[in-house]
């Protein structure tokens, strides 16, 4: 992830979230590598345990893309805004659809 340096160091704070989710970005992506069997069949690397996955987990993973995962759209028009100038961050509302998320997770 590319971050500007303007706003890489707001505060100590901001900066350690930042890592942390730069952090956890990057351990996602390399948790969900893709691996060079196909789905369904055993794999077997190092000492880990032969997996085979069930047709359920196969229908799942075929339906998911990361490219669903990111609206390019929105992320253009932040972008720009970045760049203007005009990216205005209201810090109420993004903690408010925090705690929406984190009760999401536990109904």
């Amino acid at each position: 992830m590319k971050v500007l340096p303007t706003l890489a160091s707001v505060t100590p704070a901001a900066d350690r979230a930042l890592n942390r989710a730069q952090s956890s970005a990057a351990e996602y992506a390399r948790a969900n590598a893709p691996t060079q069997h196909q789905a369904g069949q055993p794999a077997t690397q190092g000492n880990s345990a032969p997996v085979t996955l069930s047709s359920a987990s196969r229908a799942i993973l075929a339906q998911q893309s990361p490219a669903q995962d990111i609206d390019q759209a929105k992320v253009s028009r932040v972008l720009a805004a970045i760049k203007a100038g005009e990216l205005k961050i209201d810090p109420a509302r993004i903690a408010d659809n925090l705690i929406d998320n984190i009760r999401d997770l536990y109904r």
